[in-house]
């Protein structure tokens, strides 16, 4: 009886783990092989590293930070990990040996100084060499004597915004473990990156991931109306930005809005932006993808890597447009997105560009990113830990031609948002008019409802 194909062929085709020397050699997840396609013609560009920098008070020890940072990466297999092009595909090459990736500057000076700016962008934007560095490097910077920066900066390959806050919570922990003189495990974790690779390879032979690409076939079916503002611009591959934030008052309007209406507050952002859509274009077909974290498994939770999977919220809103008829309609589609969200995005779109109704189509424009985790306050005794905020790099707009990003995040006490145009998809006009839109349509559903009479 002849083998059915597995989905999982579609990407790569005898991939095996070997070993040879002090490495270990595994394949790609789906994600990874995602982001390598997206970005392998432009890895110098800083949309594939991700930055994270603290100021930190008080009296530092270099020796304590480096036993800390060679703890985390024996933890982490994929921290220590290297990316090589075979004849036939991508693997990554896991290395025994973890000296750690830290360097230390002193420059003396302050964090306005236009020389430590200087520094702080060219450790962002400084690209990886994958084949002969580790996907993170670190870099401590001496402003004074009780002064210090510290910068890291991960290659998204190995990472993402969930694991960026594991590793910090984990050296900080270890950092403090080494001060006071406690045993630091440096045992690697029972279940590593690879781990969730393999049981991503099993998942795709099962009957679930077929019923959800029949599922996502639907989702991504062409729309008669393809989605425009009315004065498209110039094509160019430069992106407008904007950015707004949600005042203090209206975010606990907002939170008490979502929680008597029953729905989380991503729900109601969602259903905000496609009114504001809506509104502006007079689209009724409206796709808009989002980020998921990819660990539905728990057992991935404290795990590093990169996990995170894309999935596509399609609307109909022909014959709504108040807010909580628009709320509705925008629900019940989370609810069966979010049902299907398992299947690695990349699978869907292989699929899609065998299918003739659906190669010529784009699967979405649009991506609303909510970072719901707010950074956890840092605490070691002795010191004082701030983190600093880095200008929005616009790395999520940098793939599959994406028109529109919108990325909203905790800054302080306010929900901030980011937002990113391409000018042939949304004009300068409309697009610095979005902003306030979607200030207003919040606005709108967290007004008082009129009581019965």
């Amino acid at each position: 009886m002849k083998r059915r194909p597995t989905l999982r062929s579609i990407l790569s085709a005898g991939e095996q783990l070997s070993t040879a020397g002090h490495w270990i050699e595994a394949p790609l997840s789906c994600a990874q092989l995602s982001l390598w396609r997206v970005g392998s013609q432009s890895w110098s560009s800083p949309i594939v590293n991700l930055p994270a920098a603290l100021s930190i008070r008080g009296t530092l020890s270099m020796s304590a930070i480096r036993r800390s940072l060679e703890a985390v990466l024996a933890r982490h297999e994929v921290l220590r990990t290297t990316f090589h092009i075979t004849q036939t595909t991508v693997v990554q090459r896991i290395h025994a040996f973890h000296v750690a990736p830290l360097r230390y500057l002193s420059l003396m000076t302050n964090p306005n100084d236009e020389r430590f700016k200087g520094l702080l962008r060219d450790e962002i934007e400084r690209p990886f060499e994958l084949a002969s560095e580790f996907p993170l490097r670190c870099t401590v910077v001496r402003l004074s004597p009780d002064h210090h920066v510290f910068i890291v900066v991960f290659h998204h390959l190995a990472t993402d915004g969930w694991s960026a806050g594991l590793f910090m919570r984990e050296l900080v922990t270890a950092y403090a473990d080494v001060r006071e003189m406690r045993t630091v495990s440096s045992q690697p974790s029972a279940r590593q990156y690879r781990d969730h690779v393999a049981d991503e390879e099993r998942f795709l032979n099962s009957a679930t991931a077929h019923r959800q690409m029949a599922y996502w076939r639907d989702v991504l079916s062409p729309s008669s109306e393809p989605l425009r503002w009315q004065k498209g611009g110039a094509q160019t591959a430069e992106y407008n930005m904007a950015t707004i934030a949600i005042p203090s008052p209206l975010q606990r309007a907002l939170d008490e809005r979502a929680r008597t209406a029953g729905v989380t507050v991503f729900i109601a952002m969602v259903a905000a932006l496609k009114r504001t859509i809506h509104l502006s274009t007079g689209a009724t077909d409206i796709r808009v993808a989002t980020l998921v974290s990819g660990r539905e498994n728990s057992a991935d939770r404290n795990v590093m890597g990169l996990f995170a999977n894309t999935i596509v919220l399609r609307s109909k809103l022909d014959g709504c447009s108040k807010p909580d008829e628009v709320l509705e309609r925008v629900r019940s589609v989370i609810v069966s997105a979010f049902g299907n969200q398992t299947l690695p995005f990349e699978i869907v779109l292989q699929q899609m560009s065998r299918n003739a109704e659906l190669s010529g189509s784009k699967p979405f424009e649009v991506l609303f990113v909510h970072q719901a985790f707010a950074a956890e306050p840092i605490a070691i005794a002795g010191l004082e830990i701030t983190p600093l905020d880095l200008p929005p790099s616009g790395g999520l707009a940098g793939g599959r031609g994406i028109g529109l990003v919108i990325v909203c995040e905790q800054k302080n006490q306010e929900l901030a948002f980011t937002f990113w145009g391409r000018p042939d998809f949304i004009d300068a006009d409309s697009f610095h008019l979005l902003p306030a839109s979607l200030l207003r349509a919040i606005e709108d559903w967290c007004a008082p409802r009129p009581g019965p009479r």
